[in-house]
């Protein structure tokens, strides 16, 4: 997108839903970045660890890295029905492996993360691109308060789900689904501009050894973060699939947020969630048929180019950040990379 005026380049504007793990921490730490994409706020829901202590997480990557505040609501402490059953073990006991980041000087916002969604589409409407990288409980609730918040956001980028693969949760269930089934049901029927950024995709999109060994050889203090949380999650997948690599679940969705152009195939079909069943309930149901399900298709990544987007990550993470010090010494601007 440019500017007419200008002919300059419009930045994607990004509000961040999350539930603050590891790899949640790589999909901010990677928008951050990013010359032509602005995160713009940031919410939190309980998932890989509770709403507010994903608040502190993201606070405290933000303060680590040096990089300007970013306005931080917390949101819904639990899902709709059930109560939620936190994963922190896989992201250690703090969600970011704990890795010994300085507890956050600044606080959220005060306001909810629901209230912070509605309040900026209400203002700006067809503004806003957002991404979700855990359960859905804060955007079904905000479109229950507001049916018209589809019509209200440019795009949705949800990380969930798997259609051709086995689930991580459950066989057939991915967790961020699997931790609110009934809130991702309403969503997938609202009738969003929705990309679904599944398993389908992130399982095949990784870091690998060389990779790793970039991070942990680069001096940018966002490497330097990067590779000290990722520790963790690199024992924790080394354990489960075997091999020293990670998926890249939720900054693949960032960088699809950024760039839709990084989906190379997609299913454009009906989908929502299984609610009842006893060892399907969360799972991602697609419907075949002509016509499908109510809410119109969704667009569900099937194919992308993960080589590009995993350089695109490395390039972010590994550039230095430009010269802006405060008056104390900090660095206060991110990297700004072109990618």
């Amino acid at each position: 997108m440019t500017d007419g005026r200008a002919g300059a380049p419009v930045p994607c504007r990004v509000v961040l839903d999350t539930d603050g793990g590891i790899d949640d921490a790589l999909a901010m730490l990677f928008l951050s970045g990013l010359r032509d994409a602005r995160l713009e706020a940031i919410g939190t829901v309980a998932g890989n660890v509770d709403a507010a202590q994903a608040a502190e997480n993201m606070l405290r990557l933000r303060e680590a890295c040096a990089l300007p505040p970013v306005t931080t609501a917390v949101g819904c402490q639990r899902p709709l029905i059930e109560p939620g059953d936190a994963v922190a073990g896989f992201h250690g006991t703090d969600g970011l492996g704990d890795a010994g980041l300085p507890a956050a000087k600044g606080r959220p916002s005060g306001e909810h993360a629901v209230d912070q969604l509605l309040r900026l589409a209400r203002a700006s409407p067809g503004r806003y691109v957002l991404l979700t990288t855990g359960p859905l409980t804060n955007l079904a609730t905000a479109v229950t308060i507001e049916p018209n918040l589809p019509g209200l956001l440019a795009r949705v980028v949800v990380m969930g789900g798997s259609v051709a693969v086995a689930g991580n949760r459950a066989p057939v269930a991915e967790a961020n689904i699997a931790h609110d089934p009934e809130a991702a049901a309403i969503v997938l029927g609202a009738g969003f501009d929705l990309t679904l950024v599944g398993l389908d995709v992130t399982m095949t999109t990784t870091l690998g050894p060389t990779d790793i060994a970039r991070l942990e050889s680069t001096s940018t203090v966002q490497a330097q973060v990067a590779s000290g949380i990722l520790a963790h999650y690199l024992l924790a997948y080394e354990e489960q699939l075997g091999g020293r690599s990670c998926p890249l679940h939720d900054p693949l969705a960032a960088g699809i947020a950024a760039d839709p152009s990084l989906v190379l195939d997609t299913w454009e079909i009906g989908a929502s969630v299984e609610l009842h069943g006893r060892h399907t309930r969360g799972t991602t149901v697609v419907d075949r048929r002509f016509g499908g399900m109510a809410g119109g298709p969704t667009h569900i990544a099937k194919k992308v180019d993960g080589q590009r987007f995993v350089s695109q990550l490395l390039a972010v993470l590994t550039t230095p950040y430009p010269s802006a010090p405060d008056p104390g010494g900090a660095v206060l601007r991110s990297p700004v990379v072109d990618v």
